[in-house]
């Protein structure tokens, strides 16, 4: 993994796996909009200190819809059990924020 989109169980070489890639994909998306990298080196294991020291994405750019800026956010998640349970559910919150912006 790249450092930049590296969840904090990669970084610390514990259990990857669906809830991972919705970490990395919020990295990608943090990336996208905001034209900064989520983490600015390897997540520590305190995930705590990760997850409040990230600025939310709609600060960096006021532009974003607060729909996507929550679903970029909970993907963000240090805490496994706090990222969305699956990966339908951010297509869903994706689908819906398009839906909001007429770009069904």
């Amino acid at each position: 993994g790249t450092p930049f989109y590296m969840a904090p169980e990669q970084a610390t070489e514990r259990v990857v796996d669906d809830l991972t890639d919705l970490y990395n994909l919020g990295a990608t998306m943090f990336r996208m909009f905001t034209g900064e990298y989520a983490n600015l080196g390897i997540p520590t294991g305190d995930v705590q200190m990760l997850s409040r020291a990230r600025k939310p994405a709609i600060r960096i750019n006021p532009h974003l819809p607060r729909g996507l800026n929550d679903v970029i956010m909970a993907c963000l998640e240090g805490e496994r059990s706090a990222r969305p349970a699956e990966a339908r559910h951010v297509k869903e919150s994706l689908e819906r924020v398009a839906r909001k912006m007429g770009l069904d």
